[in-house]
């Protein structure tokens, strides 16, 4: 009894990458197509195992394309390949720079750490976390770190902490002292009264 179910896979839209990618290669499994895509399947030598082959390349392209929302077409420009699709759409979504890593570790940071591991931490390690620990009023800063290729020093991201900590208190210097904190507190009472 051949089976009739079609597999629905939920369309890549990016941020769903993850289970995306196990879904769709589930699927290509399910159709005998992921050695095709991981390339340890390559075009056999005869006329007519080359076109049965092709078939089924075409039938692992279109498996993949058409479980890509629209909007991340525009990334694979002209698809042919299945196993060039799926490198770049990892390259894409899984690349390995320190600024998925800043992001991630974010993520982390919002997690309860129930143990430690034993892990040496690097001074990587101390900048990722730091920059990750800082409040949004200096996403402009940790977005101008990001722009870098490679993870800053610590004694770099130090500087510029401190350089933006000085700017920020020289436009507003009453915002650190009490007495700022107080006149501040005062305005917010009401307007004063021109009646009496």
């Amino acid at each position: 009894m051949a089976e009739s179910r079609s597999i629905c896979i939920v369309p890549l839209v990016g941020s769903n990458y993850a289970t995306w990618k196990i879904k769709c290669h589930m699927a290509l499994m399910k159709n005998s197509l992921w050695k095709i895509v991981n390339g340890t399947e390559t075009e056999p030598a005869g006329a007519e195992a080359l076109t049965k082959f092709n078939s089924r390349k075409d039938r692992a392209l279109a498996i993949i394309i058409l479980s890509i929302d629209l909007t991340l077409l525009h990334l694979l420009w002209d698809p042919t390949n299945p196993v060039e699709v799926w490198k770049a759409l990892s390259d894409q979504f899984l690349k390995k720079t320190w600024t998925n890593r800043l992001s991630l570790t974010r993520k982390l940071h919002s997690l309860k750490l129930n143990a430690v591991v034993g892990d040496n931490i690097t001074e990587d390690d101390h900048v990722v976390y730091l920059l990750a620990s800082l409040p949004e009023s200096y996403d402009m800063l940790v977005t101008a770190f990001e722009a870098n290729e490679t993870v800053p020093s610590m004694n770099t991201v130090i500087e510029r902490l401190v350089y933006e900590g000085r700017k920020r208190q020289e436009r507003n210097p009453s915002s650190s002292t009490a007495e700022g904190a107080m006149a501040a507190k005062h305005h917010k009472n009401g307007p004063k009264c021109f009646f009496c």
